[in-house]
């Protein structure tokens, strides 16, 4: 699994676009993805955040401290 959905770039033309309002085509590509991956987006989304409350109600959420073999 990715670590991420969005890339940096993507995110910083993202918050350029929202706060200026400046398109160009590498824009308007990924506003054309975003529209086609949004059904499977928000599928995956609900999915993990089931996920998240399950671990969190199991204490399992905050991860566990992972000690060196040699120890």
């Amino acid at each position: 699994m990715r670590r991420f959905i969005l890339t940096p770039d993507d995110r910083n033309r993202l918050l350029t676009w929202l706060k200026t309002g400046e398109e160009n085509q590498v824009t308007k590509n990924l506003f054309t993805a975003i529209r086609m991956s949004f059904p499977q987006l928000i599928s995956d989304m609900k999915l993990l955040i089931l996920v998240r409350k399950k671990l969190s109600s199991e204490g399992r959420w905050r991860g566990r401290i992972r000690v060196p073999t040699d120890f």
